[in-house]
């Protein structure tokens, strides 16, 4: 009697590979997916990060916006806070260190695309600082619009600008809207105090 050979036939070898060839597909596929999933969720979490950073940012420094006099042209005095609905100009202390610091003068505006702001020392209540020459630190680099609103009470209506008054606002409304995220809108409340001469 003849007994036939131990071993696979052609067949099952075909079967045997066809089978791994699925279970290394099926891994390959699993390990790409899990690896695009870490990425988008990155980015999320990088986008949400930025955000929050920026927020912060924004509220603390216009929420410390000080009702500073500004001699205007005519010897009128009013606040050094221009708040239109695309740009806002207020001054603010800054701190960078126990030596370093003082009154600023700060300018959130659109420049290119993106949202802006810029710095400079305040010098003088009569001043108005030359912009197109000072240093722009982008905040948000993808920027579709931004709108300002004002109010001078919680109970009173927004209004789009604040020029010159004699108060600071009691709040302002920043609303961000940018290409790949959703950015909730901020109110941000201002002390409201006396102009300071």
């Amino acid at each position: 009697m003849n007994r036939p050979s131990a071993g696979f036939t052609i067949v099952e070898v075909v079967i045997a590979l066809t089978i791994l060839s699925m279970i290394m597909l099926a891994l390959i596929t699993a390990m790409r997916t899990l690896a695009d999933t870490q990425e988008r969720v990155q980015e999320v979490t990088d986008r949400t990060a930025e955000m929050r950073m920026v927020s912060r940012f924004l509220r603390s420094n216009i929420g410390q916006a000080v009702a500073v006099s500004r001699m205007q042209k005519r010897s009128l005095e009013s606040s050094y806070f221009k708040g239109l609905d695309k740009e806002l100009v207020w001054a603010v202390p800054l701190s960078a260190g126990p030596t370093i610091g003082g009154l600023n003068i700060a300018r959130l505006s659109i420049l290119k695309g993106q949202l802006v702001i810029q710095f400079q020392p305040f010098k003088s209540p009569s001043d108005e600082p030359d912009w197109a020459e000072i240093e722009s630190h982008v905040l948000v680099s993808d920027l579709k619009s931004i709108t300002l609103a004002y109010r001078a009470d919680i109970d009173q209506e927004w209004e789009e600008g604040w020029e010159w008054r004699v108060n600071n606002p009691g709040s302002v409304r920043v609303s961000i809207e940018t290409e790949r995220k959703f950015w909730p809108e901020l109110v941000i409340s201002l002390a409201n105090g006396v102009v300071v001469k």
